[in-house]
């Protein structure tokens, strides 16, 4: 179990520079009624789907 989460902390600290970068550039951005940093921040109540296709 140690190895998988190393694995995933691997993967979420190589991702955040992604995410950081979307939210500076793009957080006021309005999706229909919701921003950006709704959806990266909880999405409660949103319907939404954040998918990375590499």
């Amino acid at each position: 179990m140690k190895a998988l989460k190393e694995k995933l902390e691997e993967k979420i600290e190589a991702h955040r520079p992604r995410v950081k970068k979307l939210l500076q550039e793009h957080g006021e951005k309005v999706i229909n009624e919701v921003t950006v940093q709704q959806v990266i921040g909880g999405m409660r109540g949103i319907k939404s789907l954040v998918t990375d296709i590499s």
